[in-house]
């Protein structure tokens, strides 16, 4: 994983099962039929009228399977439900791998919601399944609220450390808990955040010049190194100049800038589809106790939410959480997670 100021990528990995599903590639177009995605549609054998979920990915150009060093997240989601009486689409992110289009990182948030939406067209046109839902997971969580708030009659959506939260407070949180798992202190963690971080998130959205852009984080990190100077290294290498091609590569784009903006609270308050939105309590990167606290704060009948102890971000059964820690754990996302969104999904 890239050495970055923010983390959303979200993946889960590997476990193997028994095949009991029949698997086929498909394509399908975009709402403007100006490209095609390219998917893995997995179907339980011997069953004619059975549920589909669509798979969401995450932030990140990533492949139908969202694959992370030797894990397959969404291969071994999509499997495992398979085997046990639940269709799953799942594609290659617009951009990449077999999917044609504009890159993830040149589209919006809501665009890539609008190939969520063309992927239940595809189900429902060519493949004649009724009941259609969605599994959504980081990023991916918080778009399937807008997909649910333009498709009628979904069945069903499953929300696997999605954001309760707008993207500001996603990386704002995200960063915080980042740093203080590795040790930086507290104190300096807020210097670092309040000084540098919140108005170069600011900056990114409001000033409309690239080059401007780039002086101002400049200015910021030179600001913050004069005034914080002694304090923690990385967050001094971080505010370096010597950085701020990087900074811009990764955040003046068309997809940082909208998810900054993006707050899915109001899609959360007003969504009629039946949901589970599950966390895990280790995630530091979509912090569970804030974004399940403002998912409830909405008060929808028709959400249900649950925290899983001691998993992570990626659904593993883990003992702290950290990043490098996923590529460490041999078990992928937990037996646990998966049988709460089957039973979800069955209705158990």
């Amino acid at each position: 994983m890239k050495k970055i100021f923010f983390i959303f990528w979200v993946l889960i990995c590997g476990q193997s099962f028994g095949q009991n599903f029949d698997e086929k590639e498909v394509s399908f177009w975009d709402l403007s039929k100006t490209f095609k995605l390219s998917g893995t549609f997995t179907s339980p054998k011997g069953l004619k009228n059975y549920p589909v979920a669509v798979l969401i990915s995450g932030s990140g150009q990533t492949d139908r399977d969202e694959t992370l060093g030797k894990h397959k997240i969404f291969k071994d989601l999509a499997e495992y439900l398979s085997n046990n009486g639940i269709g799953v689409l799942r594609y290659d992110d617009r951009g990449g791998f077999k999917s044609a289009g504009p890159k993830t990182v040149n589209s919006t948030t809501q665009e890539l919601a609008q190939d969520v939406v063309a992927a239940v067209k595809f189900i429902k046109k060519e493949l004649k399944i009724k009941k259609i839902g969605l599994i959504g997971h980081s990023e991916g969580g918080g778009i399937g609220p807008i997909v649910a708030s333009e498709v009628k009659n979904l069945d069903f959506f499953v929300s696997l450390a999605g954001p309760g939260v707008s993207g500001r407070e996603i990386l704002i949180q995200q960063n915080k808990d980042i740093y203080l798992e590795s040790g930086v202190p507290a104190e300096h963690v807020e210097h670092f955040i309040k000084d540098f971080f919140e108005p170069m998130l600011s900056d990114v959205v409001l000033e409309k010049d690239s080059i401007s852009k780039a002086d101002n984080i400049k200015k910021l990190g030179e600001n913050y190194q004069k005034k914080y100077k002694a304090e923690n290294f990385v967050l001094g290498m971080t505010t370096n100049s010597a950085n701020i091609p990087l900074i811009m590569k990764q955040l003046n784009n068309p997809w940082f800038i909208s998810f900054i903006k993006y707050n899915p609270q109001e899609y959360w308050k007003n969504i009629k589809t039946r949901t589970l939105a599950l966390n895990g309590d280790l995630d530091i990167q979509v912090n569970a106790k804030v974004n399940l606290a403002a998912i409830e704060n909405q008060k929808n009948k028709h959400i249900k939410t649950k925290l899983l102890k001691n998993h992570n971000h990626l659904f593993q059964v883990a003992k702290t959480g950290n990043l490098q820690e996923y590529y460490k754990l041999k078990e992928g996302i937990s037996k646990e997670t998966l049988i709460e969104i089957k039973n979800f999904i069955i209705g158990k």
